[in-house]
């Protein structure tokens, strides 16, 4: 179907249509993206320095990144009104989930050995960072 012409110009008109605008991005050359990866770009660096050479399932990798998610969908973007008693502030959460993300604050587990405080640890030098 995407090598059929026919589909191709039923596409490309229904694009056009639409206003939609395609932007090329290759996997190698996220800095033709811009903006949107700067976040990404972001994320990578402090993984990386927050696991170091140290092994980690996938398991623990896959609750890392969540908790990582949530730290990057938790930052504020700007005030949510002009008063200046209202905390609250804008979120990419409120785009994606209508609200703000709601965590109860953990206990600090910096220097603790157990597993599970380990992955809670890396989640918390990463916030730090």
């Amino acid at each position: 179907m995407l090598r059929d012409k026919r589909h191709q110009e039923k596409v490309i008109k229904e694009c056009a249509n639409h206003e939609i605008r395609w932007k090329f991005s290759p996997p190698s050359g996220p800095h033709f993206s811009g903006l949107w990866e700067a976040p990404v770009r972001s994320v990578k660096h402090h993984i990386l320095r927050v696991i170091g050479d140290e092994p980690i399932s996938i398991e623990d990798m896959s609750t890392l990144l969540v908790q990582v998610e949530g730290c990057l969908n938790s930052r504020p973007i700007t005030p949510m009104s002009d008063d200046p008693n209202d905390l609250e502030a804008l979120t990419p959460a409120h785009f994606l989930v209508g609200s703000s993300l709601n965590a109860l604050p953990e206990q600090d587990f910096t220097d603790v050995p157990h597993h599970y405080q380990q992955l809670q640890q890396k989640q918390q030098l990463f916030w730090k960072r």
